[in-house]
């Protein structure tokens, strides 16, 4: 039988108190990671939710400018970029009404929104 003494005990309580730690910081880092893509992700949505709000309020412009081009000038060239805005603003609104199906209150920012693009470019029809 091999005796232990005080100092080997203290190595392998150390040995042992090492690879828990080692253990505990391996969990912990795997929780992380799944943290931090769970953060990209919601990251990478905000930021194509922005692109989108973006180029409806771009779209919003291109419908009043070929709208004010054909009320000033009565041309039906003007028409076209007001129809495109118009037929646009329709697909990226529904695209963007999916992309926020889980958040009740952009939602409702984004029918106000609509009404108010509405109530300002549908002047013509």
């Amino acid at each position: 039988m091999m005796k232990f003494n005080i100092k080997t005990k203290l190595k392998q309580l150390s040995g042992i108190f090492i690879a828990f730690l080692l253990l505990v910081g391996g969990y912990l880092l795997w929780g992380l990671s799944d943290v931090v893509y769970t953060f990209k992700d919601t990251v990478n949505l905000e930021n194509n939710i922005t692109r989108k709000a973006e180029f409806l309020r771009e779209l919003v412009i291109d419908a009043e400018t070929g709208q004010r081009g054909y009320i000033i000038t009565g041309e039906n060239e003007f028409l076209a970029p007001y129809e495109n805005a118009n037929h646009q603003f329709k697909v990226v609104v529904i695209d963007l009404r999916e992309s926020l199906k889980d958040n009740p209150q952009s939602l409702h920012i984004l029918d106000e929104a609509g009404d108010d693009q509405s109530d300002s470019v549908h002047l013509l029809t």
